[in-house]
């Protein structure tokens, strides 16, 4: 069961690095800015805690964000940034060693979000 469990997770983890590797759809700023940072949780989600996995998600979305449009950040970017960290939270149940991460995402959320 944990052999199944673990291949699962590192199918789910592979399937997010090739979706973060496609990088922005080249629609409005805003679509192309959130793709970056959908495909860094999806990535980020798969790596459950894995440090030098989820360098690799960091890796994915810089190399996403190269040069992004400007944008405004706008009230409803920090209330769905907040939502992340939210979602985040509940997932990790506050797990020691690894609950910096939400704040970690929570950052990326807002640098992909131009906060």
């Amino acid at each position: 069961m944990c052999r199944l469990l673990r291949k699962s997770v590192l199918v789910s983890f592979c399937a997010a690095l090739t979706i973060g590797a496609a990088g922005p759809v080249g629609a409005a700023p805003r679509d192309d800015r959130r793709a970056c940072w959908q495909n860094y949780s999806i990535c980020s989600d798969g790596a459950q805690g894995v440090e030098s996995w989820r360098t690799v998600c960091y890796s994915d979305y810089t190399a996403c964000m190269r040069q992004p449009e400007p944008m405004q950040c706008g009230e409803a970017d920090m209330s769905y940034c907040s939502t992340a960290r939210s979602r985040c939270e509940s997932r990790l149940g506050g797990r020691e060693g690894v609950a910096h991460q939400c704040g970690d995402d929570h950052q990326v959320c807002l640098d992909a979000h131009a906060c």
